[in-house]
């Protein structure tokens, strides 16, 4: 079977006796998904007091369009010191909704910058914290369905990187999502953004 073409079937099973809820599938995530979206699964009853029904997931792996990733600066020259805003927006230019897991966004996008000399600029003490943090008390799901677009708070560079020397980078973003009906196991898919590039003068 090709594998743009797999159908993932849930089955789910209530007892209301007493108040049981069974599944056969071993993704949890999936069954939280059919529950966060609020969708209908038509259930019939099999027994007295059981009810059952079903909802296949169908793999949309393979696309027509492409998710974007943007990202800009507020300008393309800066002094040493000066904030480096950085602003993104994620595009959803594919036929499905896609889903983010968001806890803070100086974590959650994977930011790259690059001198002339293609030597990768190190973090802060702060941008190594943030980095680092396994644990939130804030977490959500975003879903941003198929022509729609997401934009986030602008993110300071400056705090994140060691950018203290005049010189010329470049700057490249990347985040990881998943498709709504297309997740099983840890199907994590990557977007990268455009390339960016600005000046440091002293």
């Amino acid at each position: 079977m090709d594998e743009s073409s797999w159908v993932n079937t849930i089955t789910i099973i209530w007892y209301e006796e007493n108040k049981m809820l069974r599944t056969n599938s071993y993704n949890l995530f999936s069954i939280i998904l059919i529950f966060a979206l609020n969708i209908e699964i038509p259930m019939e009853v099999i027994s007295n007091g059981t009810w059952q029904g079903s909802y296949s997931l169908v793999n949309p792996s393979k696309q027509d369009k492409s998710l974007l990733l943007e990202a800009k600066l507020n300008k393309s020259s800066f002094h040493i010191g000066e904030p480096i805003q950085l602003s993104l927006i994620i595009r959803n230019d594919t036929n499905v909704t896609i889903m983010l897991i968001d806890t803070l966004s100086e974590r959650d996008f994977d930011i790259t910058i690059k001198d002339s000399n293609d030597v990768s600029v190190p973090r802060t003490e702060e941008g190594k914290r943030i980095k680092s943090i396994d644990t939130f008390l804030r977490r959500e799901f975003i879903f941003i369905e198929s022509g729609k677009e997401q934009k986030w708070r602008e993110i300071d560079l400056i705090k994140l990187f060691e950018l203290n020397h005049a010189d010329s980078y470049k700057v490249v973003v990347k985040r990881s999502y998943f498709y709504e009906d297309g997740y099983h196991n840890d199907d994590r898919k990557e977007v990268s953004s455009n390339i960016i590039e600005f000046r440091l003068s002293n």
